[in-house]
């Protein structure tokens, strides 16, 4: 799906495919702007009012021309409807009315306590090298956690002090992992069963329409109490930081964060989740589109953020979940 710059979705049509069929038509130029739903801007060398052809009618509508070799013909919504494609029963469902819940980094409600076993002894890990060449990454990491309020400075001396992990990935940002082994051993999880996805796949039998939607940083969106906080330090080339939200490389993190997402959804048919993934499931494309709308209302209900990069919206299938 195409959206203008006013967030409206509207009809494309390939530069190659505007001059095989509609050669006789005048291209007008246009200052419009165009983006895939992904966020990817779309080229467009002008505008044509074209004659579309359905059901033994005809319906004129603006077309937006772009020079991509990959693009194909697409009619928005407006059409659609006009041409009467879509059953009046059917939700359609607007994310830009939702662009809040796909924006920034969000907050559940209640804050986490981390429990430890009775007579857990606290551990210092030495700090480890960090190579010249991940500095940059890792200091632009840790400036951005900060700015969101997931980690924050230590300005006292701490009893718990753990390695990281530092994945580089390329063309993304640096992920920042604890590896707090002796932590871990000390900590009591939660031990809150993890659904398995061969049960989950069982019970979309009679679905035809899915979306898969993918939380933002997911354990980050979890809160962590005071005393909580100060037992996740490590050591940086920056500084000594700690976590105020749940870390990734804490023993406890899924199970605490899959119990927080299931919790929310427990009360809506048609909504599976596992760790930070939520899969929408319908019989019909109505009855999908409402339960997607259901879900995204709950989200924002629940301060609760979204990567709208990694969903998926109304597929024929779900392929991994």
């Amino acid at each position: 799906m195409c959206k203008l710059d006013t967030g409206a979705q509207c009809n494309v049509i390939p530069l190659s495919t505007m001059k095989e069929r509609f050669s006789n038509v005048r291209i007008e130029g246009t200052n419009v702007k165009l983006t895939a739903f992904s966020g990817v801007p779309i080229g467009l060398v002008g505008q044509a009012m074209l004659t579309v052809a359905y059901g033994g009618r005809e319906f004129e509508a603006v077309f937006y021309i772009t020079s991509s070799k990959h693009a194909i013909p697409i009619i928005g919504l407006a059409l659609i409807r006009k041409m009467g494609l879509l059953p009046g029963s059917i939700n359609v469902i607007s994310l830009d009315s939702y662009e809040d819940v796909f924006t920034g980094l969000g907050k559940l409600e209640g804050e986490y306590k981390i429990k430890f076993k009775p007579n857990a002894q606290p551990v210092v890990c030495v700090p480890r090298r960090v190579p010249e060449s991940v500095k940059l990454k890792l200091k632009s990491e840790l400036d951005r956690l900060e700015s969101e309020g997931v980690i924050v400075k230590c300005a006292e001396p701490s009893e718990w002090i753990s390695h990281t992990v530092n994945v580089v990935r390329p063309n993304k940002p640096i992920r920042i992992c604890l590896d707090p082994k002796h932590r871990n051993e000390a900590i009591l999880r939660e031990h809150f069963e993890l659904p398995r996805v061969s049960d989950i796949f069982s019970r979309l039998s009679n679905a035809t329409m899915f979306s898969t939607l993918d939380a933002t940083s997911g354990f980050h969106q979890v809160v962590l109490d005071e005393e909580s906080s100060k037992l996740t330090c490590f050591m940086t080339p920056f500084g000594q930081y700690r976590y105020k939200r749940l870390a990734f490389g804490l023993s406890c993190s899924p199970e605490v964060y899959h119990k927080k997402i299931s919790q929310m959804f427990d009360d809506m048919e048609g909504v599976e989740t596992y760790i930070d993934d939520i899969l929408v499931f319908g019989r019909s494309q109505a009855e999908h589109d409402e339960r997607l709308k259901q879900v995204l209302e709950r989200c924002r209900a629940q301060n609760f953020r979204l990567n709208r990069k990694k969903c998926k919206f109304s597929q024929s299938s779900v392929l991994e979940f």
